[in-house]
């Protein structure tokens, strides 16, 4: 019983060690974290019809899409860490960094820093994924790199010991999983194109 005792106790001490460690010591990185993950409400026009012409023949239809915006008043005033977000926003965007500089220095040149900045208006189909340790099992297998593309099915790594994974559906889809399903990576179905399903 008292090996049992000492037992618990060395596991509860190793627990309560690990949440000092990440209160304590790490905190301000996960507040520093929290604080960069903001989000910003836009008002946008509502999405008109379908033009059509005289004989009701469609010319053209709406599809819903994600901009990618930039506010150049925001970011840094210092050069390396400008330099360093804009290159780390070319790498996610996939736009290169001179077209990135040369649409703020247009910005710039005629002197509205306040109007977002368009990178990107295309970015409504790509899916996002992340996979996410667990408090005890903390080894990750992934088996692509960061922006690579995939195909439908495809393994991308594992979680030791099972942990979760985030998928980002983008807009247009029809999510057919509810809360509390039991899916299989690579097998379950989770989303379906909206307009494939009609």
């Amino acid at each position: 019983m008292a090996l049992l005792g000492g037992l618990l106790f060395v596991v509860f001490a190793a627990l309560l060690l690990r949440l000092w460690a990440l209160q304590v010591l790490s905190g301000t990185h996960y507040v520093a974290q929290a604080q960069a993950n903001q989000f910003r409400t836009v008002r946008v026009q509502a999405p008109r019809g379908p033009i059509l012409d005289r004989n009701g023949k469609v010319l053209v239809t709406n599809a819903a899409t994600t901009a990618i915006e930039l506010w150049s008043a925001n970011l840094p005033k210092v050069y390396k860490d400008r330099y360093d977000e804009l290159r780390s926003l070319a790498q996610v965007t996939r736009v290169p960094l001179y077209q990135i500089a040369a649409k703020i220095k247009r910005r710039r040149d005629a002197g509205d820093m306040l109007t977002p900045i368009v990178i990107r208006d295309d970015a409504g189909r790509r899916h996002g994924m992340m996979q996410v340790a667990g408090f005890l099992a903390r080894r990750i297998v992934c088996r692509v790199r960061a922006y690579d593309k995939v195909s439908a099915g495809q393994r991308i790594g594992l979680i030791m010991f099972g942990s979760r994974v985030d998928h980002f559906i983008p807009p247009g889809y029809r999510v057919v999983v509810r809360v509390g399903d039991r899916v299989r990576a690579g097998e379950s179905i989770i989303g379906e194109l909206a307009d494939e399903t009609n």
